[in-house]
């Protein structure tokens, strides 16, 4: 019920361009502030790719990517470096061939962001696929996740107090 939430669920179906603007520059600034911080556990990067989607949106242009496309500073480093692979990804099981990863992934240094993480097997997934096409991944930057509160009751209950604030780096708490 909160509006990153909302944004998230609506940038696969009614309005996705403006949607998938809010999301990029939400990535976009957290990027800013916090590049540095993943860098220094990861690695730098050169690319910035995307979980392609496995289902549940509308053909063409995936959101995420078109996003990319739109906001300047991360859009020369975007590429599309992944396909939809022969494999099926398990709620909490990755797969190695879920994603084929293109030729120009080879020798790349790779950010991959995630619209929306439930179990990691999709983001996983295509970490894999990039390794496999001759990519090293540095970091998964998920932009948004989902939670099911009662499932991790206790956390959820001391995360709901606490106040978003993009000077915390996720890296830190």
């Amino acid at each position: 019920d909160t509006q990153l939430y909302t944004t998230l669920k609506r940038y696969k179906g009614a309005d996705p361009q403006l949607a998938a603007a809010r999301t990029v520059g939400l990535l976009g600034r957290f990027l800013r502030d916090h590049r540095e911080c993943i860098a220094s556990r990861g690695g730098q990067w050169d690319t910035i790719t995307h979980v392609p989607s496995t289902s549940g949106r509308h053909p063409g242009v995936h959101p995420l990517a078109r996003g990319l496309e739109m906001y300047q500073p991360l859009h020369r480093q975007h590429a599309e470096l992944l396909d939809r692979g022969p494999g099926e990804v398990e709620r909490s099981s990755g797969s190695d061939d879920a994603f084929i990863a293109r030729r120009d992934a080879l020798g790349r240094a790779v950010l991959l962001i995630d619209d929306t993480w439930t179990t990691g097997a999709h983001a996983q997934s295509a970490a894999s696929a990039l390794v496999i096409g001759g990519a090293s991944v540095v970091a998964i930057v998920p932009v948004g996740r989902l939670i099911d509160p009662s499932f991790h009751a206790d956390w959820w209950d001391g995360q709901r107090r606490r106040r978003f604030d993009f000077d915390v780096c996720c890296l830190e708490t």
